[in-house]
């Protein structure tokens, strides 16, 4: 009778210790960029005194599985656009990690993302931080050519395969006489354990 007792209080301890050890993955965005207005000057004007050239730092958070920027242009500084990319990824990265227990969203899905319409183009180039002083001084650099886009007015990128440290977005109006108001936001998908 002792050793029965003892051998289900032994297996009680175990099952409690095995049971306190099972994590639960989730994943969560967190905006690295929230939505921000910016003005590019055409190249022309940029001779004068303006800037045609832009970088942006993104420190990535530790367990990053992947990040998202989306922007969009217009020739008008007081557009009243939103982009909402934070909110837009929540509500789609909720029910996939909930039901099919995802790492991420995926293309498919990407396209559901919805921004306002852009009018301008723009070239936005995902470079480490040792091409900033090049890419803003007009001279040759290196770009990661998946995070990159030219010649869009609007967008909305993942970046899966840079998950880690950080990275610059280079912004370029690419209009020699034409400026281009630009509102972009990054969010990035982490993962945590529980």
């Amino acid at each position: 009778m002792k050793k029965t007792l003892l051998f289900i209080l032994l297996l009680l301890l175990i099952v409690t210790r095995l049971s306190s050890q099972i994590t639960k993955i989730t994943h969560k965005t967190v905006t690295l960029v929230e939505q921000r207005s910016i003005k590019l000057n055409g190249g022309g004007r940029a001779a004068f005194g303006g800037k045609s050239r832009t970088c942006i730092e993104i420190d990535l958070p530790k367990n990053t599985i992947e990040w998202y920027y989306c922007y969009t242009t217009s020739a008008n500084e007081n557009e009243t656009s939103n982009l909402n990319l934070a909110v837009q990824l929540t509500s789609l990265l909720f029910p996939i990690t909930a039901i099919l227990g995802s790492s991420g969203i995926t293309q498919q899905l990407l396209s559901s993302i919805k921004i306002p319409a852009g009018s301008h183009v723009l070239d936005v180039y995902l470079i480490g931080g040792q091409y900033v002083n090049s890419f803003l001084n007009k001279t040759n650099f290196n770009y990661e050519v998946g995070g990159s886009v030219e010649n869009t007015t609007q967008c909305t990128n993942m970046i899966q395969n840079h998950n880690s440290g950080t990275w610059y977005l280079a912004l370029r109006n690419p209009s020699s006489l034409y400026a281009v108001n630009i509102k972009i936001e990054v969010v990035a998908i982490v993962e945590e354990l529980e």
